[in-house]
């Protein structure tokens, strides 16, 4: 009996359902890491602005009935735009963080479907081997059998 005809390719279809279950660990890893990152910078963001309102009070109540110069105005102008600006800018990252997350929320989906894929093609080879194996049993069988007959002898005729 020679060997099951598409076993190489068993192999391969092995071998790539391996690769894609590697690379859905690795987009869930992926994916892990930039739920963390997110929740990080919108951590950062929320104590920025609790920090800001504590420090814009104090400017507002430094300046308050405060006598000043033009420079001096401006100055504290260019204060609160610079705070406003940092706002700005960790809202920017907290963006490309849900950003970064989304995407690989999506490679991991796109990974878990060629995984999910990959199995169903190493299935159906599974199931066509037993196929093969089960008509092979039965053409051994069949051949055994025919053996059989050629051995017996033949039975003589009572007349």
């Amino acid at each position: 009996m020679s060997g099951y005809p598409l076993a190489p390719l068993a192999n391969i279809r092995t071998i790539r359902q391996d690769a894609a279950e590697r690379a859905v660990m690795a987009a869930e890893t992926k994916l892990r890491h930039a739920k963390t990152e997110r929740e990080a910078r919108a951590e950062k963001l929320e104590r920025y602005r609790e920090r800001m309102v504590k420090e814009k009070e104090q400017k507002w109540t430094k300046i308050m009935g405060a006598t000043m110069k033009m420079e001096g105005l401006d100055k504290f102008w260019v204060e609160l735009a610079e705070i406003d600006r940092r706002e700005v800018s960790l809202e920017k990252d907290l963006m490309d963080a849900q950003k970064n997350e989304t995407l690989a929320q999506e490679a991991t989906q796109k990974a878990k479907g060629d995984s999910l894929a990959c199995h169903k093609a190493l299935e159906k080879l599974i199931k066509h081997r037993q196929i093969w194996q089960a008509e092979v049993d039965k053409e051994n069988a069949r051949l055994e059998d025919l053996e059989a007959e050629e051995f017996k002898t033949p039975k003589k005729r009572l007349a």
